[in-house]
């Protein structure tokens, strides 16, 4: 939870910038484009919040270290702050397809449904609001 709330934040967010930074000038996204802003929102995501992944790991793994700040304080006294970004390259070469197929896929998706459906209104004229039924 540590890291996922604002994992996924991130990520949602870099996604609509890296879209509307990648739009052509006719304001349209390709394919390509899209596949490459959700690959630069998952790398940006995960490099942004992967300290706090490298942490939680420590922690379940370290039965000495009980605290984040116990974790990070020996971390950084002992290895240095870079020790907080250990394994993020291969991370980052994992989540890039990953995330760009996602966001890519969903978006396309969403552009065969019906327009109703797009912006959250059910075929009865019920309008939705983050999963919650309202009329």
């Amino acid at each position: 939870v540590i890291r996922a709330i604002p994992y996924d934040a991130l990520r949602l967010c870099a996604y609509e910038q890296f879209k509307n930074y990648l739009k052509d000038e006719d304001g349209k996204l390709s394919v390509p484009a899209r596949l490459a802003a959700g690959a630069f929102a998952g790398m940006t995501s995960t490099f942004v919040t992967y300290p706090l992944d490298t942490i939680r790991f420590r922690l379940a793994i370290d039965p000495a270290m009980k605290t984040m700040p116990q974790v990070v304080s020996t971390m950084i006294r002992q290895e240095g702050v870079l020790s907080f970004y250990k394994g993020l390259l291969p991370s980052l070469a994992g989540i890039a397809p990953y995330i760009a197929i996602n966001f890519t896929t969903f978006d396309l998706m969403k552009k065969t449904m019906p327009e109703n459906l797009q912006v959250g209104q059910l075929p009865n004229g019920t309008v939705t609001n983050h999963n919650m039924l309202s009329s």
